[in-house]
């Protein structure tokens, strides 16, 4: 049987704003519930929000930083987010994460190696 929760369960197991899950309700990029009458709060469908998940969604995380630049130089983009792997890290962050958040963030760790071994193989080859 499908899991629904509340949004507010929800933004406390993924990471997401409630309001961002919300609007993907609304934009019926996850399955929802609501009744039995108009006021009855929105639930959400926990397979169809882990799916959209895997499918790379990331808009609206309610504790994840930007990375600053676009801007700035190359070393000071690595810096900032250095500075700020740093700080969450200290903060035992990752202590705190899912078994679904841990997945996706050894997978995107595993991406992000294998970029930054790209970068370190370009960068000595001048």
């Amino acid at each position: 049987m499908a899991e629904y929760v509340s949004l507010k369960e929800a933004s406390r197991r993924f990471g997401y704003e409630v309001s961002t899950i919300r609007r993907w309700l609304k934009e019926e990029r996850v399955e929802g519930l609501k009744g039995p009458t108009d006021n009855s709060p929105w639930k959400v469908s926990v397979d169809s929000l882990e799916r959209l998940l895997r499918e790379g969604a990331s808009a609206g995380r309610s504790s994840t930083r930007p990375a600053t630049g676009g801007g700035g130089t190359l070393p000071d983009l690595l810096r900032s987010w250095s500075d700020t792997l740093d700080a969450r890290l200290t903060a035992r962050e990752p202590r705190s994460l899912s078994d679904f958040q841990r997945r996706e963030a050894r997978t995107a760790l595993a991406e992000l190696e294998g970029w930054l071994r790209d970068l370190v193989d370009e960068l000595d080859a001048d």
